[in-house]
């Protein structure tokens, strides 16, 4: 008699997979979250004092927005590909292999915070097949690289700049300031 011929075990339809049983508790886990997120930002939003922020938006030249938004989206690309330029040493990683974890890493920074930003190194490492280690080696370098290019532009505006502004209006509309 085969394998196949055999009647199958009735009690074989009860057994529980652990790893379907875990991916569906996490699916419910993340849309509660996402429920409860949604209620406290519709609570939050009918509260807004939105004729507040009509006046103080009133004279926004929307080129300049369309502009800086632009400009911020095209700074994942550039960072994706310096991030292979830095996995260069340990692995040829293409640039799709590091693009789209960088903007799911930037997602998990946008959502999580600080702690969102251990996911794009762990997607790169999934995805190139390198240690997690490896790439918070990476993140550490980028960030070096972060703050040397921000002392440069730091540097190069106080040299520039023939004075500091007073900030005289921004301490006079922080509360408690007087």
């Amino acid at each position: 008699m085969s394998e196949y011929s055999a009647a199958p075990n009735p009690a074989s339809r009860f057994v529980i997979k652990p790893r379907v049983k875990f991916n569906q508790l996490i699916t419910w886990l993340l849309l509660v979250c996402s429920g409860l997120l949604i209620a406290w930002q519709w609570r939050s939003w009918r509260t807004f004092d939105w004729n507040t922020f009509a006046a103080e938006t009133r004279g926004i030249h929307w080129n300049f927005v369309a502009l800086a938004v632009v400009l911020s989206l095209v700074t994942f690309p550039l960072r994706a590909w310096r991030w292979q330029i830095f996995l260069r040493p340990m692995r040829q990683a293409s640039f799709r292999d590091v693009l789209s974890p960088t903007l799911i890493g930037f997602t998990g920074l946008a959502i999580l915070g600080r702690p969102g930003e251990l996911v794009r190194p762990y997607m790169i490492a999934r995805r190139t097949g390198l240690t997690m280690s490896s790439q918070m080696g990476v993140w550490m370098v980028e960030r070096i690289f972060d703050m040397a290019a921000f002392a440069v532009l730091a540097a190069i505006d106080c040299l520039v700049a023939g004075s500091i502004p007073d900030l005289g209006q921004f301490r006079t509309a922080a509360p408690g300031s007087r």
